[in-house]
């Protein structure tokens, strides 16, 4: 009869948290959000006829602009979903994971820093991409109304 080794069990979890960023895993919910605004932009700035493909005769400077706009808000989208949130994430869960399993004293106050910081970057996530998707919303609402 062997006795089983008692290191495992007081590691407790495994290892760390790794900063996944995870590329893929968000790429539907971009392609969802982000999709329509570009190929509004697209159909709204370019045509196609017997030249080829072109710039519309018709942008003037407040087009371009309300459409850079909308480029920025898709890409902000990106950035916080895509960026920011597995990075907040990473950085709440790293160390409450040093807290479960080493010392609690030590790793007690980058808990509570590690959770207050990603309490403010998910709401600054979140925030962002409220703010993205009105100004896309109000973007293609104000192309499409000229």
């Amino acid at each position: 009869m062997t006795i089983p080794d008692p290191a495992p069990a007081r590691s407790g979890g495994g290892a760390p948290p790794r900063l996944d960023i995870g590329l893929w895993r968000g790429l539907k919910f971009l392609l969802l959000v982000n999709i329509i605004p570009i190929v509004g932009i697209t159909w709204i700035a370019f045509t196609w006829d017997e030249r080829g493909i072109h710039l519309r005769d018709t942008i003037d400077h407040t087009t371009a602009r309300t459409a850079a706009v909308i480029l920025v808000a898709c890409g902000l989208i990106a950035l916080s979903s895509w960026l920011v949130m597995p990075v907040a994430r990473w950085i709440r869960d790293y160390p409450a994971w040093q807290f479960r399993n080493h010392s609690r004293i030590l790793w007690f106050l980058p808990m509570i820093g590690g959770f207050a910081t990603w309490l403010v970057l998910a709401a600054a996530g979140i925030a962002a991409a409220i703010i993205s998707v009105l100004a896309i919303l109000s973007g293609l609402l104000r192309l499409l109304g000229k």
